[in-house]
């Protein structure tokens, strides 16, 4: 558990000292937060190592303490930038190891459908 106020802190820390950064892309009304990866790296490579290696719990721990530190109000999503080359797969790369890791992939949508629902479990 410490380890996780750890990591909260720091997070309210780095959006501290790039609050002039951050506020651009807060003024136009959106509730997304663009970081850059290789500056929150470089202020605190805790941080950025956990985001790579359990990427859920962590991005939720760094939303929250965004919205601790009052910079927005209501919730916000954190979308990341500049991401290290040793995260970029190509798409046909993807294997099992990659399950509940931060990856980057690159690829061009050519058709979008509805979602269909599938019957899991039925009685008749």
């Amino acid at each position: 558990m410490a380890a996780k106020e750890e990591l909260i802190i720091d997070a309210k820390n780095f959006f501290d000292s790039y609050k002039s950064d951050f506020r651009d892309s807060l003024t136009k009304g959106n509730n997304v937060m663009i970081v850059d990866f290789m500056k929150m790296a470089e202020f605190s490579s805790k941080l950025a190592e956990q985001i790579l290696g359990n990427p859920e719990e962590t991005l939720s721990d760094i939303e929250s303490a965004i919205g601790e530190s009052g910079m927005i109000e209501g919730e916000v999503r954190v979308r990341f930038i500049n991401l290290p080359l040793s995260q970029q797969i190509q798409i046909r790369g993807i294997r099992s190891k990659h399950l509940n890791e931060f990856i980057v992939l690159e690829g061009i949508i050519r058709q979008s459908s509805d979602v269909r629902p599938q019957v899991v479990y039925a009685t008749f």
